[in-house]
């Protein structure tokens, strides 16, 4: 293996492991922010143990959907940056669906539990129409291939 090919080869582990790791921060983020606006709209903030810990007047929280669609931009960078292989694409594809498939397994008994906020973050990332247009989204990308695909599998 030539020492270029072999650079290239950690450079490609190296984008796949950073992908994973957003992505999965990614849906945690939007899940957190998701819970906040449920409980904002209904007028209380959710704590650290994931139980209702403030009482607010009931408000639709502009700045928490501005949040939302902040970090939502910051995603579509992230990944229009590193999924330049299709490994990249392929490993954020995995993480969404594992993480819609296991929020939504787990997405009652989170509701009538009430278990810390860790979970709930990851519970309402799973389930968020977000979550989902994304997955749309890479399904697309992955689909219809890019026109400067550096690598197939």
């Amino acid at each position: 293996m030539t020492p270029r090919a072999d650079t290239q080869t950690k450079l490609g582990a190296s984008q796949v492991i950073v992908a994973a790791l957003l992505t999965a921060v990614t849906v945690l983020v939007i899940g957190y922010l998701s819970a906040q606006i449920d409980g904002a709209i209904n007028g209380y903030l959710i704590d650290l143990s994931g139980k209702p810990g403030i009482a607010i007047d009931k408000r639709y929280p502009w700045e928490l959907q501005a949040a939302l669609l902040l970090v939502g931009l910051a995603a579509i960078a992230a990944y229009r940056r590193l999924a330049t292989l299709r490994a990249v694409r392929i490993t954020v594809l995995g993480i969404l669906i594992v993480g819609i498939l296991a929020a939504g397994a787990a997405y009652m008994p989170a509701q009538s539990t009430m278990p810390n906020l860790f979970s709930i973050s990851a519970v309402y990332g799973g389930v968020s129409p977000f979550t989902l247009a994304a997955l749309a989204g890479v399904l697309a990308d992955l689909f219809l291939g890019r026109q400067h695909e550096s690598e197939s599998l």
